[in-house]
């Protein structure tokens, strides 16, 4: 290839990226997704949980027959290990970080406690911290724990906060129970505690910071819940939109509450949100039945009608519980009358595929001395990988 033809060959590859960067109409408008069956222990279901940004999943599943008790899994790489019990038969992951750091609850010969899972041994966390009744909902990557502790000389809940050894009670909005489920690398947490209003007590959503529990109010109804929030402080969850009525998922931020909508029914639930604002759960559709849903740029997508065909099978997606940054999925499906785990990986899309392989072509050519850039040519640095 002469010098000319080069140059020309390597401009046009190059207007060609530029363009798809730039373009303000993507060639797909919608991410497209492949299904993996998250499998089980040997038994009949699996529930997960938690995705990590390595792509690993916690939940629970039944090892052994279809009646049987629960066992926490760690998935990786298509395989399911058993986490096992600190001596009893049962036990459920909640949340894992970055570090493989995982926490639940299990049972021990006589009493159910909380557990931390760690370098491949499962820890009592009732022990650490004091109480067995302390029970851990979630874990941030520096390894900071949440989750519910017994009011001292009540039959109450508070949320609590582990952190260096100590374990701190949160309090709660001014009623008696409170639960703290996210902890995100801000130390910002975020949870559900219950006040006083209207001689009642009604639910409320609630973030808390340096030092200070502030509810989130709700969509016009009695009662919200939070179920996640990223690492911009922003926390998804579900509100009641009026006294009686069935609870919208919301997203907060900068102060305002936003109704997520549904996919044509009644109700539905956020369960988390990622740092690219991508937010995913389940929604009613028009006849009532519970879509897996993914909501993000303004509208709430049917994650059913995303998933590529050939990888979906007879699944039908009816719940999303967890999306990572990477925007890998996990949630439950129906395939046959069986409730299974599901993983959904982003199918990239042709315009990234072409871009790279624009990037690559130049490369090849550039080592092999068959491609020459003109000495007035403008270089572009070729994308920094996320």
């Amino acid at each position: 290839m002469d010098r000319v033809a080069g140059s020309l060959l390597i401009s046009l590859a190059l207007a060609l990226a530029l363009t798809m960067l730039l373009s303000p109409v993507p060639l797909l408008a919608v991410q497209r997704y492949r299904l993996d069956d998250l499998g089980t222990l040997g038994g009949r279901d699996t529930h997960p949980n938690s995705i990590n940004n390595r792509g690993q999943v916690v939940g629970y599943s039944k090892y052994s027959t279809e009646d049987g008790p629960y066992h926490a899994f760690l998935w990786e790489d298509h395989v399911m290990t058993d986490l096992g019990a600190l001596g009893g038969v049962f036990s459920e992951a909640y949340d894992l970080n970055d570090s493989t750091r995982i926490v639940g609850i299990t049972d021990t010969d006589d009493k159910g406690t909380g557990f931390l899972w760690r370098d491949g041994t499962m820890y009592d966390f009732g022990a650490m911290t004091g109480n067995r009744r302390n029970t851990p909902y979630g874990i941030s990557n520096s390894g900071k724990i949440v989750g519910r502790t017994p009011a001292y000389g009540t039959n109450d809940w508070h949320a609590f906060l582990y952190a260096n050894g100590t374990l701190n009670d949160l309090g709660t909005l001014g009623g008696p129970d409170g639960i703290a489920v996210d902890i995100n690398e801000n130390d910002q947490i975020t949870g559900t505690s219950n006040i006083h209003a209207w001689g009642e007590l009604q639910n409320r959503a609630f973030m808390w910071q340096n030092g200070t529990m502030t509810s989130l109010g709700t969509l016009g109804g009695k009662h919200s819940s939070a179920n996640a929030l990223n690492d911009y402080g922003h926390v998804v969850g579900f509100s009641g939109v009026t006294d009686i009525g069935s609870p919208h998922a919301f997203l907060w931020q900068d102060g305002a509450m936003t109704d997520l909508g549904t996919l044509g029914g009644f109700a539905s639930y956020a369960y988390d949100i990622n740092n690219t604002e991508q937010v995913v759960g389940s929604a009613q559709r028009q006849g009532g039945d519970n879509r897996a849903f993914i909501f993000q740029g303004g509208v709430m997508y049917d994650l059913n009608d995303l998933v590529v065909a050939s990888s979906s099978a007879s699944y039908e997606l009816f719940d999303a519980y967890s999306v990572n940054n990477s925007g890998k999925i996990i949630g439950m499906a129906y395939l046959d009358a069986i409730y299974t785990g599901y993983i959904l990986t982003p199918i990239p899309e042709p315009s990234s595929v072409a871009f790279l392989a624009l990037i690559a072509l130049a490369t090849v050519l550039k080592r092999t001395g068959r491609l020459h850039y003109p000495q007035s040519s403008m270089l572009v640095s070729p994308p920094i990988a996320p």
